[in-house]
């Protein structure tokens, strides 16, 4: 989460028991063209581990040169954001923006994955509205199913949902049966995201959607 899970706020959650951390997500455009910013938040302590630096973008290229500082800086594992709903991030065609249009967001991965010989992850969204020329067959939504359907042979590690649409953005309940769907259908660890507050809540999650976590 960007302004948040930084060094002091990882370390925390670890002392308190958290399995694995993630940085603020860092974008690939920023690592790539060497700015500052972007490798600040490189930094982590060796109490964090296992430690995943998130990054986000558009540009193969980018990702290719993303990935391979990501595993020089020592991270544990990559992931890639395909759930972000910010403005900035959606009107650059990055993170939740890239459900519209699946195989180009394999392109991305694919990038990743061929750079790299860490584990390498992804975190999505249940759903984003279609645009005009996108809608076919009276299909007016892209789900995480669709997403799936296009890199289900991938070997993706683990896939975060956040169990909102784009629209939704933080707001309204959490869509616990489509992130079931995507534990019945994918073979890596499922990790079920949005509106917990609480160990009680984190216990009703697992429950409702059998997610690893």
């Amino acid at each position: 989460m960007e302004g948040v899970t930084d060094e002091a706020f990882r370390r925390i959650c670890k002392e308190q028991g958290a399995d694995l951390v993630y940085t603020e997500f860092i974008s690939s455009d920023a690592i790539a063209h060497h700015a500052k910013k972007a490798f600040e938040k490189f930094r982590f302590d060796g109490s964090e581990r296992p430690i995943v630096c998130q990054i986000f973008g558009r540009d193969p290229a980018a990702f290719t040169i993303a990935a391979r500082a990501v595993e020089r800086a020592g991270f544990d594992g990559l992931d890639i954001n395909f759930g972000c709903p910010a403005r900035k991030v959606v009107g650059h065609g990055s993170g939740v923006a890239l459900l519209r249009t699946p195989r180009y967001a394999r392109t991305l991965i694919e990038a990743a994955m061929q750079a790299v010989n860490i584990p390498v992850s992804i975190k999505v969204r249940t759903s984003i509205r279609a645009e005009r020329k996108e809608v076919q067959d009276g299909a007016e939504r892209i789900t995480v199913l669709d997403f799936l359907e296009v890199i289900h042979d991938l070997p993706i590690a683990a896939i975060m949902v956040h169990g909102r649409s784009f629209e939704a953005g933080h707001q309204g309940s959490v869509d616990t049966d489509m992130i079931r769907q995507v534990k019945e259908r994918f073979r890596g660890i499922v990790l079920a995201n949005g509106g917990i507050t609480s160990p009680e809540g984190v216990r009703s999650m697992i429950e409702q959607t059998q997610a690893d976590g």
